[in-house]
């Protein structure tokens, strides 16, 4: 799979961040999926810190929640 890639503690912790966002402004997986170009099964295993995602689609959810990238790396940083 061409998504799959070896998750970290900090990839669990940007997942876990995204989940947060995503629930509560109520954008489903699938909308956040399309929104970066990966299934919604795909999305689960990145919220769910099994696989970790690329700089890109960090970048394009910080986009679709309107989060700033930079924070959201610092953020992540602090819950580790």
């Amino acid at each position: 799979m061409p998504h799959e890639r070896a998750t970290t503690a900090f990839a669990r912790s940007v997942g876990l961040i995204f989940g947060e966002y995503l629930r509560a402004r109520r954008i489903s997986q699938q909308t956040a999926g399309d929104h970066i170009g990966v299934s919604q099964q795909q999305m689960s295993r990145y919220l769910l810190g099994k696989t970790a995602m690329d700089v890109d689609e960090i970048q394009g959810l910080c986009d679709l929640l309107g989060l700033d990238f930079f924070q959201l790396m610092r953020d992540a940083q602090d819950r580790l």
